[in-house]
């Protein structure tokens, strides 16, 4: 292959991947160069340079190679070029001087094509319009001409950086992302009113300078170039375009509008906001074209969820965001918003959290604006708004008749809206709490709403769920009873009150009262009907009774209820089925209690691979199913594979839920574990001390996780041997706090005491004290729990280190067949 074969099919790939992100230029780059090591390294070097410019290239196109000239030296106008910055379809940039006294740095493009005396004549008109554009987040216009039928053009020298990039180094927040973008939207307006349109808006054309504020650079002579070149270009040849940022009319050859302007700023806006492009796995000029012109986008918060971005990113994205982009990006420009300003004023309203104009006319959107706009005035009101905005809706759609549901929904929405702005502190007290409000709330329900029971029933069910949300489980039921107690009255259908069951089994179950949450449970599967629309209600049922049984040693009866749950969402969509990684993960936790490790990775992988498609990595449900399948692998003695799982979870948890949070402290409790299998004990009694520390400042000596971080620490302490006499005295210490708190016939008690106890005493030399505790510590479990669980292997490693210690090798050797190694 020549250097200049090389170099022309380079710049084709290279215009294909310029302005993807760089896991897509990578796959492209692999499929498209093969073996071929010459041409990946050409492109890789023209991308970075790309990276590198202070003036980016516009975008080359496939089949309109420019090659870079050598130039430098030459003077142009009134201008000397200095260096080459890139080149394009339509013609070269290069860094330039100005000659004379006046120091001045100018970027100057150089066409490719040549023009004849019409097209210069149009050219210069075109570049009296585009000098007319005075904006501080323009690059402006300094000078033009033309020199031997070619045009050139000098604009302000740009130093920055892409905007992609600045908000990646930065690590800027989707706020400030939206108020960056909405600087940019001003600009693009001014040259709207000028009748200029820039067709190429895209992260190369936008530097952030060093004050901050982005540029946009080429704007509007991507479209000047295009009028005088078109005299050039020949019927066949297509338009160019920059894959996942051309709107579809451009595809098609169509008339290019404001409308193609407010395409490429959705698209922008999707890059920055997404981290990706429209369609990211269409991002080459032969692909592109079909994506875009019959494909619907995918909203950005789904978008974002796939590539695992936080849930704070998330929440951001949902709603007005995903509403404002979507139209952005619409198919049909008249389905578009109409101008740049019209974007503007949504993302203005979404940054000082008033109502979008796609969105105001729903009722309570407008509540839930006025709440987060006033936040300062009823912050006890966030709460309810979010479950009124989302789970706290059941009633209404369960409703089977829909102006009767949009009655209540109105209704229930101006009470709450009556409640909140009575909330206000500037007229009392200053002191207001969510509770305060909620309790307002259900007092005045009845006295308010008495004569419209569905209403009541819906506000009184909305109530009941909040106050689960908060903790504040005996209020949450007395509602959850009220609202019951009138949809019986009123003879209401077996989804409402089927509903009303399961949230009372819910809150039950968060009281602690698994028998009662199971019978709740029972009640609404009764009344439940076999309809399509009641399903999520009736697997929700399924997986309460999995729970409650799981708590009150039903453990069959417990897997079969939540492989009823699975079973009953996948006769629904593929939507449904994707909720069956909460059974899915119960499974997991139960066959884990029974020490069916194998079965309980298989159940955690496969929530893993459902919650992968709609949670980011740091969705607590999906970190709470990565714990329990990299506990799995450690119980499958598979350490060295669960070790870096669990300490990226103890990173996440830490992060996302703060370092005292019970899940956090149950994260580091299980690293404790791995770090113990794997005999690394100094590390383990390291990890282990400080989460039991933190437990029981935050939770209490007595709570489960303090006592499982004690016990672990325990054993880790006296196995390291620095510090056995302080793990016996804990192993002692838990063993009280177990005796005093569990039923007598607990397993914990009666067979987990006496094993850590003895454990630490073998490590201390004290094995005939050792040797009874442990040997009727190792029936009793083989009995309960069988001989493959997690304590009945301790005991046995206990054993043999016991028997090793006092020279009986082949009893040792008996204990070492029975591991599971």
């Amino acid at each position: 292959m020549t250097d200049e074969s090389l170099r022309l099919r380079a710049y084709h790939l290279f215009s294909e991947v310029l302005g993807t992100d760089a896991a897509d230029q990578q796959r492209i780059l692999g499929e498209r160069c093969g073996s071929d090591a010459p041409l990946r390294a050409e492109v890789q070097r023209l991308l970075r340079g790309a990276a590198k410019a202070d003036f980016p290239t516009e975008s080359l196109r496939a089949g309109m190679l420019a090659t870079p000239e050598s130039l430098s030296g030459q003077t142009i106008g009134r201008f000397r070029l200095c260096e080459a910055l890139g080149s394009g379809g339509a013609g070269v940039v290069y860094r330039a001087e100005r000659i004379g006294d006046v120091a001045q740095v100018v970027a100057i493009k150089l066409l490719s094509a040549t023009l004849s005396e019409h097209a210069q004549a149009l050219f210069r008109r075109e570049a009296q319009l585009l000098a007319r554009i005075e904006h501080p987040c323009i690059a402006r216009l300094i000078d033009t001409g033309v020199e031997q039928r070619r045009a050139w053009i000098a604009m302000e020298f740009v130093r920055g950086q892409r905007i992609d990039q600045f908000c990646q180094t930065q690590g800027l927040t989707v706020r400030q992302i939206v108020a960056l973008v909405d600087q940019l939207l001003d600009a693009v307006a001014a040259a709207h009113r000028l009748l200029v349109v820039h067709s190429d808006i895209k992260p190369a054309n936008v530097l952030v300078d060093e004050a901050g504020k982005p540029r946009l650079v080429d704007f509007g002579i991507a479209t000047a170039l295009r009028d005088v070149t078109d005299e050039v270009r020949t019927a066949a040849e297509p338009r160019s375009f920059t894959p996942n940022f051309a709107a579809p009319e451009q595809i098609a050859g169509g008339p290019i509008t404001v409308a193609t302007d407010v395409y490429g700023l959705g698209a922008l806006t999707y890059r920055l906001l997404t981290g990706t492009t429209i369609h990211g796995d269409a991002p080459s000029s032969p692909d592109y074209p079909l994506a875009v012109t019959e494909r619907a986008i995918t909203l950005a918060s789904v978008t974002a969820a796939r590539r695992g971005m936080p849930s704070s990113v998330l929440r951001a994205l949902r709603g007005d965001l995903d509403a404002i982009l979507a139209k952005a990006l619409a198919h049909r420009p008249e389905d578009r918003y109409a101008t740049a300003e019209s974007i503007s004023r949504d993302l203005k309203a979404y940054l000082q959290r008033r109502p979008v104009s796609l969105l105001a006319n729903k009722p309570t959107y407008r509540l839930t604006r006025f709440i987060q706009r006033n936040v300062a005035l009823v912050t006890a009101a966030s709460l309810v708004v979010v479950a009124l905005a989302g789970g706290g809706t059941y009633a209404v759609l369960q409703y089977q008749r829909a102006a009767l549901a949009n009655q209540v929904a109105a209704r229930r929405g101006e009470f709450l809206e009556h409640f909140l702005k009575a909330a206000n502190p500037e007229h009392g007290r200053r002191d207001i709490t969510v509770a305060d409000v909620l309790d307002s709330a259900a007092a005045a329900a009845d006295e308010q709403l008495g004569k419209e029971p569905l209403v009541e029933a819906s506000m009184l069910g909305l109530i009941a769920e909040t106050d689960g949300s908060l903790g504040r489980y005996a209020e949450g039921l007395q509602s959850n009873e009220r609202e019951l107690n009138l949809l019986k009255a009123r003879h209401a259908g077996g989804n409402e009150i089927g509903h009303a069951l399961l949230v009372r089994a819910v809150l039950l179950r968060s009281f602690g009262k698994f028998a009662n949450a199971r019978a709740a449970a029972l009640q609404a599967i009764a009344v439940l009907p076999s309809t399509a629309d009641s399903r999520p209600d009736l697997a929700n049922s399924y997986d309460e009774l999995g729970v409650a049984d799981t708590n009150t040693a039903r453990e069959a009866e417990a897997e079969a209820f939540y492989r009823k749950a699975i079973a009953t969402r996948r006769l629904g969509p593929q939507a449904l089925s994707a909720q069956n990684a909460d059974s899915l993960t119960g499974l997991a936790v139960l066959q884990a209690n029974q020490g069916r490790y194998a079965d309980s990775a298989a159940a955690a992988a496969e929530a893993l691979e459902l919650q992968k498609k709609s949670a980011s990595s740091e969705d607590p449900a999906r970190l709470a199913t990565e714990q329990i399948y990299a506990v799995a692998l450690n119980n499958l003695h598979r350490s060295e594979e669960a070790l870096p799982l669990m300490r990226d979870i103890v990173a996440r948890s830490t992060r996302i839920n703060g370092p005292a949070q019970s899940s956090t402290v149950i994260a580091e409790i299980q690293l404790g574990e791995v770090l113990f299998d794997l005999g690394r004990y100094a590390e383990a009694e390291a990890v282990l001390k400080p989460a039991a520390e933190t437990s029981e400042k935050a939770q209490g000596p007595d709570t489960r996780n303090t006592v499982a971080a004690w016990t672990d620490y325990a054993r880790a302490a006296c196995a390291h041997g620095t510090n056995a006499a302080e793990g016996l005295e804990v192993a002692r210490r838990v063993a009280a706090i177990r005796d005093r708190t569990l039923p007598p016939d607990d397993w914990r008690r009666q067979w987990s005491n006496p094993t850590t106890i003895a454990w630490c005493l073998v490590h201390v030399g004290r094995n005939s004290e050792a040797e009874p505790m442990l040997l009727k510590a190792v029936a009793g479990l083989e009995a309960a729990r069988g001989s493959g669980f997690w304590t009945t292997q301790f005991t046995y490693r206990a054993l043999r280190d016991l028997y090793a210690a006092t020279g009986r090798p082949a009893e040792a050797a008996r204990m070492i067949k029975k591991l599971s190694h």
